[in-house]
């Protein structure tokens, strides 16, 4: 009956100007209650009802049941876009022709980038391949409000897929070229590659994409998340210092099969070298400075992050407790890291790069510097110099987030301290 009332909401709310909707559900949440305020009226109303609700709840079984029956995985596909519909109608607020085109883009990314097993020649007839394709919603558009997967986000969708082409014994290659337009990607070769994968890792095998597309048997990953309980899920769920556990503990032996490539492995050793003490100890700050982690976003899943002053102060407490002299701080808005200059001085290590600022208009329209066509590239390679000094530190301190889970996996349980701060979601 749930599954049938949240069908009705959709349709009623959903057809109602914004507008009127919000005292339209008002009155009916006020009419509902009058009439179920006490225990004799909520009998009356289970009794007189109980022949249709009866009626309905076994037309609804049957549904159900022939959909099992049939194709399980498109009534899953159906339950979860009915669950989203409601969500956008009766919490987001939006319109029901924004809200059955976000379902539609949803069932694309079911159908068009579910699994498939294919065959493109006859190369290769004793061994499978598995092609890790790129997160199905690659570019921001007004349906899915312009909440992209950044780079370690695909990365992580990546070692997900990864574990589970291990798991099963299937040779993996990944491919971030023929599937749409990355937002990573640039608009010409980048150290000799198309395949945005490649400008910063090796690939995971020894088989390139050229011989994969020739090959009798390959499957293509689902361009969803993708958990198959290798590892953790991809959503940051709390308790953090318990997901930052298993990430430490789960992910590093498949972590280690796709290495950081050549050029991008020289680069941050240099900047290592330029940049750290030797033989003192550093500790790793990290928060994100952006509006998922500092103001919220629409998903309402993102880890909300501390705040600066609350930040100082514990790193402060910690350099004492821990005998720490040296922090390393990464962030990509320009006044945290001026922030924590000025309270730390000399003893901050941060990474000279381009920033964004938190007074940029967060309109949609006026765009970050920081990916601006020709600059995604270094910006990216600058990210991910930035998680790996991470990894580097003696101890670690901050909220969760993608450069702080990467930097988990990469440190691989050699950090002596771990405190995640525990804020909850948005």
């Amino acid at each position: 009956m749930k599954f049938l009332g949240k069908i009705f909401n959709i349709l009623f709310y959903g057809m109602l100007p914004l507008k009127m909707r919000k005292g339209i559900q008002l009155r009916v949440n006020g009419i509902r209650q009058a009439f179920t305020s006490n225990l004799e009226l909520k009998i009356f109303w289970r009794v007189i009802l109980f022949p249709l609700v009866l009626l309905l709840s076994l037309a609804i079984a049957l549904f159900k049941s022939i959909a099992l029956l049939v194709s399980p995985s498109a009534y899953g596909y159906i339950k979860y876009i009915i669950n989203q519909m409601y969500t956008d109608v009766l919490r987001d607020k939006r319109s029901l022709k924004i809200t059955w085109k976000r379902a539609i883009l949803t069932f694309e990314l079911f159908v068009k980038g579910r699994e498939k097993y294919v065959s493109y020649g006859r190369a290769n007839p004793d061994k499978t391949f598995y092609v890790i394709r790129p997160y199905y919603y690659l570019q921001p558009n007004e349906l899915i409000f312009r909440n992209i997967a950044n780079l370690l986000t695909q990365y992580y969708y990546t070692l997900q897929k990864l574990s589970y082409a291990v798991e099963n014994g299937y040779i993996p290659v990944v491919d971030w070229k023929n599937y749409g337009k990355m937002p990573h990607s640039e608009d010409y070769p980048v150290n000799g590659t198309e395949n945005a994968w490649e400008y910063y890792w090796e690939q995971p095998s020894d088989y390139t994409l050229e011989e994969v597309y020739q090959s009798k048997n390959v499957i293509l990953s689902t361009q969803n998340i993708g958990q198959y309980g290798y590892i953790p899920d991809a959503a940051m769920k709390p308790p953090f210092m318990q997901y930052a556990q298993r990430l430490a503990e789960q992910c590093p032996q498949y972590a280690s099969l796709a290495s950081l490539n050549e050029v991008t492995t020289n680069y941050i050793e240099n900047i290592y070298k330029q940049l750290f003490p030797r033989e003192q100890k550093v500790l790793g700050v990290v928060v994100r400075g952006a509006s998922y982690g500092q103001t919220g976003t629409p998903m309402h899943s993102h880890p909300k992050q501390a705040k600066i002053n609350e930040l100082i102060r514990a790193v402060r407490n910690y350099c004492q407790e821990w005998d720490i002299h040296y922090i390393y701080f990464m962030n990509e808005m320009q006044e945290l890291v001026d922030a924590m200059k000025e309270a730390f001085g000399e003893y901050l290590i941060v990474l000279p790069r381009l920033r964004d600022h938190l007074t940029r208009p967060a309109d949609g329209v006026t765009q970050n510097p920081m990916y601006a066509p020709g600059q995604r590239y270094q910006t990216n390679l600058d990210y991910l110099t930035e998680v790996a000094l991470l990894s580097k530190c003696d101890s670690l301190v901050g909220s969760m987030s993608s450069g702080m889970r990467t930097a988990i996996i990469w440190n691989a349980e050699h950090y002596e301290h771990v405190v995640v701060f525990e804020k909850g979601l948005w």
